[in-house]
């Protein structure tokens, strides 16, 4: 479902993410935001939060999926970042910066053999 939202695809009828946010707003509440709360035995759990506060656990699949329809943020817990976060180093980022600009200037002209 989240591919086929990023992707641009429509469906014929409405999805089940989209029932959620119809019923949602049919009660007069929308979803401000979701946050991934907690990771427990490799599975993410997640919460949806509505304009008046009130909570809605949730599969963090499903959550993402209503926050990319939404348009909302995506919220993840400090403790997750800090227990599967990937550090970047300074250097890293460096090099990848300088990459770029070789990118930006280069073409398939610079890499053609020399004629003999």
């Amino acid at each position: 479902m989240i591919a086929l939202f990023a992707e641009g695809v429509d469906s014929p009828r409405p999805l089940t993410h989209d029932l959620v946010l119809d019923v949602a707003g049919a009660a007069g509440r929308s979803l401000e935001r979701v946050e991934i709360t907690a990771l427990r035995d490799d599975v993410y759990e997640a919460s949806l939060v509505f304009d008046d506060g009130g909570r809605v656990d949730s599969r963090a699949s499903d959550a993402v999926a209503l926050a990319m329809r939404a348009s909302v943020d995506i919220l993840i817990a400090d403790a997750i970042v800090d227990e599967v976060g990937v550090q970047v180093a300074d250097e890293q980022e460096e090099e990848v910066e300088k990459f770029r600009e070789f990118l930006d200037h280069v073409s398939a002209e610079d890499f053609e053999e020399p004629e003999e």
